[in-house]
């Protein structure tokens, strides 16, 4: 932890440049600039004011206030998992170029749009002032429900980086989500049971955003301390967050290095041959591209290696416990090349019908295949799937038809 953390401070200077970056295209070319962040959400609460005031009554003391608070909060949340969303696709020429901790993009956008909201709150200051809302010390823990949030949504944007990077879709399905979370945050309505019927509060209930918004209402418009179960609602989503995001970034991380790597030279998957090795190489295999990746397996051997005080689950040797000969065989087999000069042999091209023909997939074929598994020394957590693949690599096609 403390390295992470000392890592975190080395990139410090970047993640400013970054920000500052961020901010300065976004209103390049604006003959107002930052004073956008200003009139932006008092224009938006006007509009929704007459809308909501005239054409749709509402009864909400304190409307323009109530309605410029969440949409300000809300936008912020919107603009900055978008914004981070796409900040490792936007920054991909600078990534392959230099090491950077991948994380600083999108956490350099979230905090870009949190410099934007910081702005805008002069604007929920000017509306207050005219509403004439009474002013209550609480007003002083203003900075605890919005330092929550900016947590709540680094978080987000790094799952919602992570996802982008392999599912480029999610752009698309994100801004349906957003759209929906528009209407299940109290922005314009609001929670009471007079108003809204118990299943849609409970639903309501379910969005962290309710949680934030009603937070930033009561210490700022209501003077009252937050209850236990504000609390309770805005650090604990903000925690999942970040411990969902971070997790899945850096899995995220990985699985585009390993890409890249498959991609530039290809790779070779070598594993234990227990089920949890398997578990492993299925798990690659499903993120690699599979023109790129080839498969090396090892015999089920049963023992214990020599560091271990008891074997496997399963009892067999891992990688580590084979002789060397035995991986070099397996890594031969699966067209590595080595400094010997020795030419790796050449696939069979097997198909699914090959497979039929030799009896080795369809009804009754389970014995058979195991059999066979044993015969080669391949592991018996191989599928039918999995074997064909293996002898495809392992066989030529005159050994194949010789079995």
């Amino acid at each position: 932890m403390k390295a992470k953390i000392q890592n975190f401070l080395k990139y410090t200077p970047l993640l400013k440049e970054l920000v500052s970056r961020d901010l300065k295209v976004k209103y390049r070319r604006s003959f107002l600039g930052y004073v956008w962040s200003l009139l932006n959400p008092m224009l938006m609460m006007m509009v929704m004011s007459i809308v909501f005031s005239f054409m749709f009554k509402s009864n909400i003391p304190y409307f323009n206030v109530y309605l410029i608070t969440g949409n300000t909060l809300f936008a912020f949340f919107n603009e900055s998992t978008n914004q981070a969303m796409t900040s490792i696709l936007a920054n991909g020429s600078l990534i392959r170029k230099v090491y950077i901790p991948k994380y600083i993009f999108p956490v350099s956008r979230v905090l870009s749009a949190f410099t934007n909201l910081t702005f805008s709150l002069a604007a929920i200051i000017i509306v207050m002032v005219f509403s004439r809302v009474p002013l209550h010390w609480t007003i002083l823990l203003f900075w605890v429900p919005l330092v929550l949030l900016l947590l709540f949504c680094i978080g987000c944007g790094l799952f919602l980086a992570a996802i982008a990077t392999f599912f480029r879709d999610i752009t698309y399905i994100y801004s349906v989500v957003t759209l929906a979370l528009t209407y299940l945050t109290p922005i314009f309505y609001p929670v009471d049971a007079e108003f809204l019927p118990p299943f849609a509060m409970a639903i309501i209930k379910m969005n962290p955003m309710y949680y934030y918004l009603t937070f930033f209402r009561q210490v700022v418009m209501y003077g009252a301390v937050p209850g236990a179960e504000l609390w309770i609602g805005c650090t604990v989503s903000c925690i999942l967050a970040l411990v969902i995001g971070f997790a899945v970034f850096r899995n995220g991380e990985k699985a585009a290095y390993l890409r890249r790597l498959a991609e530039k030279r290809g790779v070779i998957l070598l594993t234990d041959p227990d089920g949890a090795g398997f578990v492993i190489r299925n798990h690659l295999k499903g993120i690699l591209p599979p023109e790129q990746v080839k498969q090396a397996y090892v015999p089920d051997v049963y023992g214990k290696e020599r560091r271990k005080k008891k074997g496997g689950k399963e009892g067999k040797l891992g990688v580590e416990g084979m002789p060397p000969q035995v991986l070099i065989e397996a890594l031969r087999r699966a067209g590595a090349t080595f400094e010997d000069g020795t030419e790796a042999p050449q696939r069979a091209g097997l198909t699914k019908a090959d497979m039929l023909e030799k009896g080795l997939i369809g009804p009754a074929s389970a014995e058979k295949r195991a059999a066979l598994q044993r015969r080669l020394g391949l592991p018996e957590h191989l599928t039918a799937n999995g074997l064909m693949e293996a002898l495809d690599t392992l066989l030529t096609r005159e050994e194949f038809d010789a079995l």
